[in-house]
């Protein structure tokens, strides 16, 4: 296990604006394919409620006096170590889920002309178990912060 010095809650502090800035991208590229479609599948929603509970966690994160609340070295260490493998698991899951958007944005506007084969790619892309996995990810990573925040906040 990697032990996290005490200087880098300046370093995880400087990383939450830009995590935030990933979950706007997504958050945006989300939003483009529900409004592209009248019906869109159910787990874009579920994706969008995913990104929106991280972002509430990180903002309450933000806000947190984090020196303060771990006074001893050992909980410093594993609380920065949580947060630290949370903000990397979830980014890398952002970009996932970012490239999975572009890439049926990218083939839908390929086929536009053809809307039996554009739903059938939203179908296959949003209802695939890739998809879910990632949602399950993510789910992961809101019950960590959520948990993390709940016993920081005591």
């Amino acid at each position: 296990m990697i032990l996290i010095s005490h200087r880098s809650i300046s370093d995880l502090a400087l990383q939450l604006p830009l995590f935030l800035s990933d979950f706007a991208k997504v958050m945006k590229c989300i939003e483009g394919v529900q409004k592209d479609f009248a019906i869109p599948p159910t787990i874009i929603a579920s994706v969008a409620a995913q990104c929106q509970g991280i972002q509430a966690a990180i903002i309450r994160l933000q806000r947190l006096d984090i020196q303060r609340i771990v006074a001893f070295k050992s909980q410093h260490d594993r609380i920065m170590h949580v947060m630290e493998g949370i903000i990397v698991g979830c980014k890398g899951t952002l970009a996932l889920v970012e490239e999975y958007i572009l890439d049926f944005r990218t083939t839908t506007e390929r086929d536009a002309s053809n809307q039996e084969e554009v739903d059938a790619q939203l179908e296959l892309v949003w209802n695939g178990n890739v998809i879910q996995e990632l949602l399950s990810q993510l789910n992961g990573y809101q019950a960590g912060l959520t948990n993390l925040l709940v016993i920081s906040e005591r």
